[in-house]
């Protein structure tokens, strides 16, 4: 029971991630030393920084203001470096002071996205394939996952911050397929993953959904959470110190549920009843801490899935708008309602507001430590994306058209849907503002069929105010 603007977001993701391209990397140097997690709750290095991240280590923790499966950026002092699901496979950078943006790789005479050759794109040090969203700013140096070709195998590589100095830390032995990293966080010297993998239970059809960490040069895989379910989805981690926690969603079936061991209508997936579970786990712990497990309409969103310092956890309840509907009438027109909870740190649930404002029905995308954003059905206006900002009490901050200066630069010849659906994949949030890409579709361009803008909004007494931050396109050769 996806929610219509969900749907189109599959689309575009779905879309983009069909492009391909081509071209093996260099031969990384020699594999540095294994980091080594740092132990318990460190002191925290910036004292001035906001009291709602007192104790991260921006060293060594993971950041949870990146949100979900649509990018990750890594912060530092001076710039953001920015990787994102488009497809493109390209590290980019905006240099905070100057204002500077473009693909991360210091060769003068690199032509980017611009070579006219596999052989050529091989050689951009910005070119670093399928991150996973897993980009991070580790110990001075840039981390990612990556699938990497002539080791057939999943690896951790590192970077300098000016695009210079590869290095492969570590292969993750991944190759025999039982795991299937679909997403990707790095924490202390740790890589976590969420697998999803396809299995087979007493000759019925499943997927084994793991949460799985290994050190970052590779070594022993530890499994820290894993349930069987029909249904795949959208696992999401965040780190308080030492502690993971973890929202997950699953169905605990497989395909003996349907009468011909698969489902042939929409229908047919009415019997599979979701879980939405939140967990707490730590290297102390065999197993880990349920803090919730309850039925659910669908599996939880990521982006919806905010922990504070003291373990109090936000997360998002859904409820028909209209229960006689029923989801699978073609006809008419099924709909939910968002409602915002929070779980304080003794296990009381309170709901707090649902997502409708003034009449009108919001879709709940991201809670952050400002409030929560919420977009209205793409449909409601074609050409913009209506949208409110409420804080954590339900106030409202900001509601009205989403601004979008930025498409005075975008490339001509963009697909007129994507220039009248246009959402903003929001993927890192901060308590006032937050950084969305835009995907756009060229269909009568062959080499860069798909173009991605990432924007960054301040949200202000007046408004939002928006910077552009960079511009990623897919590059795909045809000899």
């Amino acid at each position: 029971m996806k929610k219509y603007v969900c749907i189109i977001l599959a689309c575009l993701m779905l879309l983009s991630l069909t492009a391909c391209k081509g071209g093996d990397k260099p031969a990384p140097t020699e594999a540095p030393a294994a980091a080594t997690p740092a132990p318990g709750e460190t002191e925290n290095p910036y004292p001035t920084q906001d009291p709602a991240r007192a104790g991260f280590d921006p060293e060594t923790d993971h950041d949870d203001r990146n949100m979900g499966f649509l990018g990750t950026i890594a912060e530092t002092e001076d710039a953001y470096y920015i990787i994102t699901t488009s497809g493109s496979g390209f590290l980019l950078f905006y240099d905070k002071a100057t204002g500077d943006n473009g693909i991360l790789c210091p060769k003068p005479e690199c032509l980017h996205d611009l070579a006219p050759t596999r052989e050529e794109l091989a050689k951009c040090s910005g070119d670093i394939g399928d991150p996973f969203c897993s980009l991070t700013y580790y110990e001075g140096r840039l981390y990612w996952i990556a699938y990497y070709l002539p080791e057939r195998d999943f690896c951790t590589f590192s970077m300098a911050l000016d695009g210079s100095d590869r290095q492969l830390v570590g292969v993750l032995g991944l190759a025999d397929g039982k795991y299937q990293p679909q997403q990707v966080w790095i924490h202390r010297g740790y890589f976590y993953f969420y697998s999803e993998a396809d299995t087979v239970i007493d000759g019925a059809p499943s997927k084994q959904l793991a949460i799985v960490r290994e050190p970052l040069a590779g070594g022993e895989k530890q499994e820290i959470y894993v349930k069987k379910s029909y249904m795949g989805g959208e696992w999401a981690l965040r780190f308080i110190g030492d502690d993971v926690y973890i929202l997950a969603g699953y169905d605990d079936a497989d395909g003996s549920v349907f009468e011909h061991g698969e489902p042939q209508t929409p229908e047919d997936l009415s019997l599979l009843q979701e879980h939405t579970v939140i967990l707490r786990w730590n290297p102390g712990m065999k197993e880990p801490e349920v803090l919730l497990d309850e039925e659910s309409l669908n599996q939880p969103s990521p982006d919806n899935f905010r922990v504070e310092r003291d373990g109090t956890v936000w997360f998002v309840r859904h409820r028909p708008e209209d229960p006689s509907i029923d989801p699978w009438d073609e006809e008419k027109e099924y709909k939910e309602i968002d409602t915002l909870c929070r779980m304080d740190p003794d296990g009381t649930v309170t709901e707090l507001f649902d997502s409708v404002f003034d009449g009108d029905l919001y879709n709940m995308r991201n809670i952050f430590d400002g409030g929560v954003i919420m977009l209205r059905d793409l449909r409601t206006k074609p050409g913009y994306t209506v949208m409110c900002i409420a804080d954590l009490d339900g106030n409202v901050v900001y509601k009205g058209d989403l601004p979008m200066a930025f498409l005075n630069r975008i490339a001509p010849g963009a697909s007129d849907s994507s220039l009248k659906y246009i959402f903003p994949q929001i993927f890192f949030c901060e308590r006032d503002f937050f950084i969305a890409s835009f995907d756009f579709y060229y269909p009568n361009d062959e080499t860069h069929p798909t173009r991605q803008y990432i924007v960054r909004y301040d949200i202000t007494a007046d408004g939002l105010t928006e910077t552009f931050l960079a511009e990623s396109k897919v590059v795909i050769y045809h000899e």
